[in-house]
């Protein structure tokens, strides 16, 4: 029972936030005031001012002075208690409406945000072609099994060259081209995404919330759909889904080797190697963006395959450089381990992939909308023991990685 009382008591002065009721401590305040009053002047009355009569006759000029004297002060006190009280009332009944509202603004979001996500799910379906294979008869392809076909194809048909600007330039023109030919089909998809995406982003609610519903509709996406709605937004067609794409974060489970811009490198490896060098790539982002997010130490280095290879990390208010050193003296084992694969690349390729990769995150990742004016270079330091590559990333304010 003394618990269940506390509790209760507690339940009336604090709030579910763990705040004080201000009003209702007020009034509690008050409350024991006028009580504390009464109790005085009763005792005074009674044992020090001899109103107490042992003959049974009540003195009516006395208990009427002291009626008149506790009605006008405490039952003040007791007023004022009820005022604060009643807009205590009121506010409450203002916070359950307000609550009640959200709740019911809540309930109608999903039941549109539902919809649009089956209206997503049946637009996929309706995407279909003909496919003709060797050997094979003529199928019609639909959904998830047309875009794993016609991402081979784009991947396939893309000649890298030496220039990176090039590569993103041609790229490009083949997106294009590819979407031009199938503009019917692939037009309803990608502006149902972005609408479904649009609806989260301006709907009523808490930030926390809309990242909840966002990551929903993410998980519906495979690594082919993501892969043409990273290219998509990096076309004129797709402009306006880039402020969403970056603020929820959309492409975010796109393997970095996965993309056109890495072909060069991916096709030098076979798919454990691959997934070796991509945790490579994976972990230095994840580095440079706790560098720069979460302001973490001004140093730090990572290594792999027994230590033969070592990135460090240094960066100031402006500055990051990061530096590959490469132990000559070390033999490795032809086990697969962590980073397995980057033996693959001499010198002069590794440099090339840090750059793609260092100019992916910058830029490319973030459809040029951040890091405006950041330059990037890179150097090879060959000397006896030991290959040092520098790569320096100038930028003005901040880095923003998404």
């Amino acid at each position: 029972m003394r618990v269940g009382l506390f509790e209760e008591i507690k339940g009336i002065l604090i709030d579910r936030r763990g705040r004080f009721r201000k009003r209702m401590l007020t009034s509690v305040t008050l409350c024991l005031i006028g009580a504390g009053i009464c109790i005085w002047f009763l005792i005074r009355s009674l044992y020090f001012e001899n109103h107490w009569n042992h003959s049974g006759d009540i003195n009516y000029t006395i208990a009427g002075q002291f009626g008149d004297f506790i009605g006008g002060l405490v039952g003040t006190l007791f007023s004022i208690v009820g005022v604060v009280l009643l807009y205590e009332t009121l506010a409450l009944q203002r916070h359950e409406s307000e609550e009640t509202r959200k709740v019911l603004v809540k309930q109608q979001f999903e039941n549109t945000f539902f919809s649009l996500l089956k209206l997503y799910q049946d637009s996929l379906s309706k995407i279909s072609a003909k496919f003709i294979f060797e050997n094979n008869p003529e199928m019609i392809l639909t959904g998830l099994d047309y875009f794993d076909i016609k991402r081979q194809e784009l991947y396939n048909n893309f000649q890298y060259s030496n220039s990176i600007l090039k590569n993103n330039k041609s790229i490009q023109s083949a997106y294009i081209h590819f979407y031009l030919q199938n503009k019917t089909q692939l037009s309803i998809y990608f502006r149902t995404l972005y609408r479904i995406y649009r609806f989260i982003d301006s709907a009523p609610l808490d930030e926390k919330f809309k990242l909840e519903y966002s990551k929903i509709i993410r998980a519906q996406l495979n690594e082919d759909e993501l892969f043409f709605i990273f290219y998509n937004a990096h076309s004129d067609f797709g402009s306006k889904f880039r402020p969403l794409i970056n603020k929820y974060n959309i492409t975010k489970h796109l393997p970095l080797m996965s993309k056109i811009e890495y072909k060069y490198f991916s096709e030098r490896l076979n798919p454990i190697e691959r997934s070796g060098v991509e945790l490579i790539l994976e972990e230095l982002r994840k580095d440079i963006r706790k560098r720069f997010v979460e302001k973490t130490g001004k140093y730090s280095y990572r290594e792999y395959l027994e230590q033969k290879y070592k990135f460090i990390f240094r960066h100031n208010e402006n500055e990051l450089i990061i530096e590959v050193n490469i132990n000559k003296l070390i033999a490795l084992r032809p086990v697969p381990q962590k980073g397995f694969g980057i033996q693959n690349f001499d010198n002069d390729d590794l440099e090339k992939l840090i750059l793609t990769f260092l100019k992916d995150i910058f830029h490319y990742s973030n459809f040029s909308v951040y890091n405006d004016g950041l330059k990037i270079s890179t150097q090879i330091e060959d000397e006896t023991d030991l290959t040092k590559i520098k790569c320096k990333v100038v930028f003005k304010d901040k880095l923003v990685i998404i």
